[in-house]
């Protein structure tokens, strides 16, 4: 069945206001992280992101299961949040104390005794958390998309100028602890204000038990995915040096904030637009969506892989450059992500919490034997553990989606192929221009001009469908609402 003109309207209201807050608040950041990246030393970043992993994985137990329950359930009422926003108020008082008793330990594990202060500080973002969730469900579940573009960038460039202020004045690693909590505070407030939604003095036991039948798999499935996510941050850590761990980490930011902008932006739509579709329409939501996302992501990963090491030199300084083999990787892996989490919103939207838990739990004991097998080797190895369990990981993914709406995996390929075809193509000769020798800023303004221009024109020349609907899209909803 294919979309009709509601499901259409309420898919590009989100992704407009949805993509103009990731590039937004991406933007500032990613300006922001060049400024610090100069200030400060790859050690501190290090230490930041060894705590971050911790609180990522504290923040899955308030932000996903109740909070994706509630987007899920199709007749959700105020009692029903104001439950969901009690109980992770307690959840996140309980595992900030957890955090909190356990910061000696962890600084002594990792032999890095600032580590104590700094998680104890930065743990105050689960209860933050704990509080937005309940807006961020409010505004998933109703589509008001415009709100998370308001609250987000206002709080990106406050916590920019707290960051960059404390870096100069040389708070050293307190700079980017600073930045963090400010973020996250003044996201909570705009939300908060924005939405104007007040719990109730309520709490239900009945509605507590239906949400936490479907979410706690949810729940589990995140915790699950968080870890062994992060258990490579972990293990760098400690096994190698916070040094290594910030090459690690900053490989990785560069093909996330390219990918984030369109893959998270989709991704934060699809979601909700699912879980009140019709299953006959869930297919022609979903390819239509993988094809265009792929029709961004890719070209965007294969030309950021053969600009890097120009990129770096020319942003970041020589003091990074370790961090190029990284970044090439990393592209690889986030390519595929577009694939993987449709996929895996497709299984939630369905509601099979069940099947998507037993899919976690499969996934991450393979990827674990993987990550064992390559961590010896050294730290590009972790890496390379990472590119080939997410390969399989969009095989196991979309089995359940062939099963349940028709859309196997060779479909899904036959699909982004020709997408992934031109922008090889787009490669090689992005390839041939960084092999001129010229300045690494100019070469890196040369390399991305002749390749935007190349994959435009192989677009053109192939009449891409995609090029078509982008253009449809953007001349209807995107400049539509700009002259309105």
């Amino acid at each position: 069945m294919p979309m009709n003109d509601s499901v259409k309207a309420k898919m590009a209201s989100g992704l407009v206001y949805s993509f103009a807050e990731r590039m937004g608040a991406q933007l500032v950041s990613f300006l922001v992280s060049i400024v610090l990246a100069r200030i400060l030393m790859p050690d501190e970043y290090g230490c930041v992101a060894i705590v971050t992993v911790l609180i990522a994985i504290c923040d899955v137990f308030v932000t996903q299961g109740l909070g994706t329950a509630l987007i899920q359930k199709k007749d959700a009422d105020d009692v029903d949040f104001s439950t969901v926003f009690y109980a992770n108020i307690v959840f996140s008082i309980v595992l900030y104390f957890i955090l909190f008793i356990s910061a000696s330990f962890i600084a002594r594990f990792y032999s890095y005794p600032i580590l104590d202060s700094v998680i104890r500080v930065m743990g105050i973002k689960i209860i933050l958390s704990s509080i937005n969730s309940i807006q961020n469900a409010f505004i998933s579940k109703r589509m008001m998309f415009k709100k998370f573009f308001y609250a987000t960038l206002i709080g990106t460039i406050i916590s920019a100028f707290v960051g960059i202020g404390m870096a100069y004045n040389g708070f050293g690693v307190w700079a980017l602890v600073g930045q963090y909590l400010t973020n996250s505070a003044i996201d909570t407030v705009m939300l908060v204000l924005l939405v104007r939604w007040i719990p109730q003095k309520a709490f239900s036991w009945v509605s507590f038990k239906s949400l936490f039948s479907y979410g706690w798999k949810i729940l589990a499935a995140g915790v699950i995915d968080e870890i062994y996510k992060e258990l490579r941050t972990l293990m760098i850590g400690k096994v190698y040096s916070t040094t290594d761990l910030a090459y690690f980490n900053k490989g990785s930011s560069f093909p996330n904030l390219l990918m984030s902008n369109v893959n998270t932006a989709i991704n934060t739509v699809m979601f909700p637009v699912m879980a009140n579709a019709e299953r006959e329409q869930i297919k022609g939501i979903m390819k239509r969506t993988l094809k265009t996302s792929t029709f961004l992501v890719f070209p965007m990963m294969v030309g950021l892989a053969l600009v890097s090491e120009n990129l770096v030199r020319f942003l970041l300084t020589e003091k990074w450059i370790e961090c190029v083999p990284y970044l090439q990787v990393y592209c690889a892996v986030y390519a595929m992500y577009p694939i993987i989490t449709l996929n895996k919103d497709v299984i939630k939207a369905i509601g099979r919490s069940g099947t998507y838990l037993r899919m976690e739990i499969l996934k991450k004991l393979i990827f674990v034997i993987i990550l064992i097998s390559f961590v010896q080797y050294g730290t590009i190895w972790v890496a390379y553990s990472m590119f080939v369990s997410i390969f399989i990981e969009t095989i196991i993914n979309a089995y359940p989606t062939g099963k349940y709406i028709h859309y196997s995996w060779l479909e899904q390929l036959k699909d982004v192929f020709p997408t992934l075809v031109n922008s090889f193509i787009m490669g090689g000769i992005v390839y041939v221009v960084g092999m001129i020798g010229l300045n690494s800023g100019v070469e890196l303004v040369l390399q991305v001009s002749v390749g935007s221009m190349t994959y435009l024109s192989i677009c053109l020349f192939t009449k891409s469908p995609q090029l078509k609907y982008m253009y449809d899209f953007i001349r209807c909803h995107v400049l539509a609402r700009v002259k309105t």
